[in-house]
């Protein structure tokens, strides 16, 4: 029988101290469940050690490599997921500031000038009033029209 048969079948090596020395054994056990013992040489008793260390590691190598090869994988899928994610939703947001950019094309400079102090710079309404010297209801309604517009390209 060839050591990686005798390897892949699992028997197992004993060391025997007797009166006349060390004997070596491989064990298996047979079809009705008996302990077989041969006896070997220490040779091949230390042949067998070093291939079944080198069969040890192999296996070890294939657990870890391959524990690795699923992390990169995950790794590689869930990267590659967010980054198309990302990308689709940048996608998303430029058509909607390209929309936007449409949208006050197609509205008065009024419009457009109270639209973006109250939506790019952040002012109140009552400020935007104040500084036009117009009221509040005039701003609010000019900025609701630009919405209004925008919402309609939202929903297309």
């Amino acid at each position: 029988m060839a050591i990686q048969e005798l390897l892949e079948q699992g028997f197992l090596l004993e060391v025997v101290e007797s009166l006349t020395g060390l004997e070596y054994y491989i064990i298996q056990t047979d079809i009705n469940g008996q302990p077989l013992r041969l006896s070997i040489t220490e040779e091949l008793y230390n042949f067998y050690e070093e291939e079944k260390m080198i069969a040890n590691r192999l296996s070890n190598w294939n657990r870890n490599h391959r524990d690795m090869r699923e992390l990169e994988h995950i790794l590689v899928v869930d990267d590659y997921a967010r980054a198309r994610e990302r990308m689709i939703r940048e996608q998303r947001t430029r058509d909607m500031l390209d929309g936007i950019a449409q949208v006050l094309k197609t509205c008065t400079p009024i419009e457009q000038r109270r639209f973006a102090l109250k939506f790019v710079k952040g002012y109140t309404y009552v400020e935007i009033a104040h500084s036009e010297g117009k009221s509040e209801a005039s701003v609010k309604e000019s900025v609701y029209k630009v919405r209004r517009k925008i919402n309609k390209l939202e929903t297309l």
